[in-house]
């Protein structure tokens, strides 16, 4: 069924098109942990925060940020749940993925830039990703 390991979707509508690609896989997940500078995203789409929301009350997500962790906990006060909000962390990087584990699998989405096209990559682990996608997992946990 999933025999994919790498998939590219370009993204003609960016803040719709790739949270979309994130609400799907991020609903049903056992455990969700994203990566983002500001998460100003979040205020843009009611879906992904009610899909957030669900994984935080479960204690299934962590979020970190780049940017100054009081002004995106600021920012996002008045559109997101308290327990959403919670679950964000201050990270000394500033990469943006997400990390993603759901049906027994270890999956990587992010995003990717080639001239003036936009696309989502996703990885599902198998035995060409397992390595990396291992690493990660023990970072983000």
């Amino acid at each position: 069924m999933w025999a994919w390991r790498f998939r590219k979707k370009e993204i003609f509508n960016t803040g719709k098109d790739d949270v979309q690609i994130m609400c799907d896989f991020f609903k049903g997940a056992n455990f969700v942990a994203v990566y983002s500078h500001s998460f100003g995203w979040l205020k843009k789409s009611a879906e992904i925060r009610e899909v957030l929301t669900e994984l935080s009350n479960k204690n299934k997500l962590k979020l970190y940020t780049g940017d100054d962790l009081d002004s995106v906990k600021t920012r996002l006060q008045n559109d997101c749940d308290t327990n959403l909000i919670k679950c964000i962390q201050k990270s000394e990087i500033s990469l943006r993925f997400s990390y993603i584990e759901r049906n027994n699998a270890k999956y990587l989405l992010y995003r990717q830039e080639e001239e003036k096209h936009i696309y989502v990559i996703s990885v599902r682990e198998n035995s060409e990703s397992q390595y990396l996608l291992q690493v990660i997992s023990q970072l983000v946990k």
